[in-house]
C-alpha cells in the first residue's frame, strides 16, 4: 500500500497500520465499509476553507480567519489533553492564505490527531454546517428576524461546533507525555465539596500560621495568664470575662495582625487518598516598625490527612492548588470564598457576606454589576423587614430614613448561611447552583453540631 511503511520482514505490525490510517498525506484509506478507497485531503478540508473565505475571493483574509480560528480555539480548549494554540496560524508574513496553504496546515494539525482519515469527511461536513448555522443566525439577529427563537438554536448549534473541533483536534495520547495526561484529566475532574475542615480544623491553621510567622498561638496568651496569676474565688474568672472575645476572634485577630483566610476549597482528588485533601488561602500583609505596612502576599496551605493526626502544611508549588480552581465550578468557588468568612460554620454577617463577594468579583467569578444587583435586593428586603417591625413608627419619629434604617439592619441583625447565600444568587440568576451542591450543604448543616 502506498504509504504505508512495513518492517524488514514485509509485515504490517499494528502501530504501522493505525499510523498509515491517520496519514493525512496517504492516497488510499480504509472506507466505511472495509474496503480501499481513495483518499485526498484537499478534497475533504476544501469545505471548511470555504467556509472560511466568505466573500469567495479564493483566499482566507487575516480577519475572516481570526473570527473562526477564535470560536475553534475556544472550543478545543475545553478538552483536557488538548491545546488551542495548535490552531493558530502565523499571519506575520502575509495577510492571505490560499486553499494550498491552508490544506498544509491543515495536515500539521490533524496529523496529531487521533481520528481516521475515513472519519474526516463527517466531521468536517457537520463542523462546516453548523459553522454555517452560527452565521445565518447572527444574519438574523441583525435583520431582527426570528430572534425570539435563536438563542436555543445558537446554544445548541455552538455546543456542537465545540464537540466536532475536539473530536478532529485532540491529539493521539501517544502525543501527550504522561505527566501531562495526568494533570490535564486531573484538571477536568470533577470536584465535590466533601469532608470539608471543621472549626477545630480552621483553629489548626489559625495556630500553624500563627507560629509560622511569629505570633502567639491563638488564645494561648489569655490562658497562660490566668493560670500563673491565682484569683480569689469572690473575684469574676478572668478566662470567662475574656472568652467571649476569644471566641470570636479566629479570623479578626489573623485579620488585624498578618494576614486573613479568605479562601478555602477541596483539592483535586488524584484517586489515591480517601479523603480528599483541602487548600486554604491566606492573604498576609507584613507590617513594620510603628504599625507601618510593609508589603503584602499570599500563603497556601494544605491540610493534610493522611497520617494519624491532621495537619496543614504550607504550599510553595502552587500548580495543584491551580489545577484545583480550575476544575471547580463557580458556585464552589464563591462557596470557598463565603465558608473562609465563616471559619468554615455556617453563619455569615453582612460584612463577612460582602468580603467574600468582593472578593469573587476580583476573582472575575462574576461581575461588580451583579453584585450590586445582590446588594440592591438585599436592601429592598431589609427595608421591608423594617417596615413590618413594631419600631418603624418610632423611626418615623425619629426621622430616620428606610434606606439608612435598611442598611443597619442588614450591618447589626442578618446572619445568613452560605447556602442561603447561594440561594439567593442563584434567584437573581448571578450564579447558576447545582441541586448536588445544594444537597451536600443541606447535609452537612443537617449534621453540624448546635451552636
Amino acid at each position: 500500500m502506498q504509504g504505508l511503511q512495513t518492517s524488514p520482514s514485509q509485515v504490517i505490525d499494528y502501530r504501522e497500520f493505525v499510523g498509515w490510517l491517520t496519514n493525512r498525506v496517504a492516497q488510499y484509506t480504509v472506507g466505511d465499509d472495509g474496503w480501499i478507497t481513495d483518499f485526498d485531503l484537499k478534497d475533504q478540508v476544501k469545505p471548511l476553507f470555504e467556509i472560511w473565505d466568505k466573500d469567495g475571493s479564493g483566499h482566507i483574509t487575516r480577519e475572516e480567519f481570526n473570527e473562526l480560528s477564535q470560536i475553534l480555539q475556544n472550543s478545543l480548549r475545553l478538552h483536557p489533553l488538548a491545546k488551542g494554540d495548535l490552531l493558530v496560524v502565523d499571519f506575520e508574513v502575509k495577510e492571505f492564505v490560499s486553499l494550498e496553504e491552508f490544506v498544509s496546515w491543515q495536515s500539521g494539525v490533524l496529523q496529531r490527531s487521533g481520528v481516521p482519515n475515513n472519519k474526516l469527511p463527517d466531521l468536517i461536513h457537520t463542523l462546516v454546517e453548523s459553522i454555517q448555522c452560527i452565521f445565518d443566525i447572527e444574519q438574523m439577529n441583525q435583520k431582527a428576524t426570528g430572534v425570539d427563537k435563536t438563542f436555543s438554536a445558537l446554544s445548541n448549534t455552538i455546543q456542537v461546533v465545540a464537540q466536532t473541533t475536539r473530536q478532529l483536534y485532540a491529539p493521539k495520547l501517544s502525543e501527550v507525555s504522561a505527566e501531562m495526561q495526568v494533570r490535564r484529566i486531573m484538571q477536568s475532574a470533577t470536584s465535590h465539596w466533601a469532608a470539608p475542615p471543621s472549626l477545630i480544623d480552621m483553629q489548626l491553621l489559625a495556630r500553624t500560621f500563627a507560629k509560622a510567622h511569629g505570633l502567639r498561638p491563638l488564645g494561648f496568651e489569655s490562658m497562660s495568664a490566668s493560670s500563673r496569676s491565682p484569683r480569689k474565688k469572690s473575684a469574676p474568672s478572668r478566662l470567662s470575662a475574656v472568652r467571649p472575645r476569644t471566641r470570636r476572634s479566629v479570623r479578626t485577630q489573623i485579620q488585624e495582625s498578618l494576614g486573613q483566610i479568605v479562601l478555602c476549597v477541596p483539592a483535586v482528588n488524584d484517586g489515591l487518598t480517601q479523603v480528599p485533601n483541602w487548600f486554604a488561602q491566606v492573604d498576609r500583609t507584613v507590617f513594620g516598625g510603628e504599625g507601618v505596612e510593609g508589603g503584602k502576599d499570599i500563603l497556601l496551605y494544605e491540610l493534610d490527612r493522611t497520617g494519624i493526626i491532621p495537619a496543614w502544611r504550607h504550599v510553595k508549588d502552587d500548580t495543584h492548588f491551580r489545577d484545583s480552581m480550575e476544575a471547580l465550578p463557580k458556585e464552589l468557588k464563591v462557596l470557598g470564598l463565603l465558608k473562609a468568612q465563616a471559619l468554615m460554620g455556617n453563619q455569615l454577617s453582612w460584612h463577612a457576606i460582602l468580603t467574600a463577594l468582593t472578593r469573587a468579583v476580583s476573582m472575575e467569578i462574576f461581575l461588580e454589576e451583579d453584585l450590586e444587583t445582590f446588594s440592591k435586593d438585599m436592601l429592598i428586603k431589609a427595608a421591608a423587614e423594617v417596615k413590618e417591625s413594631r419600631h418603624f413608627s418610632e423611626l418615623k419619629d425619629l426621622h430616620i430614613v428606610l434606606e439608612d434604617a435598611a442598611r443597619e439592619y442588614l450591618e447589626l441583625q442578618v446572619v445568613l448561611s452560605p447556602l442561603e447565600v447561594l440561594t439567593a444568587l442563584s434567584s437573581l440568576e448571578i450564579l447558576k447552583v447545582s441541586d448536588e451542591v445544594v444537597q451536600q450543604l443541606r447535609a452537612e448543616m443537617k449534621g453540624a453540631p448546635a451552636a
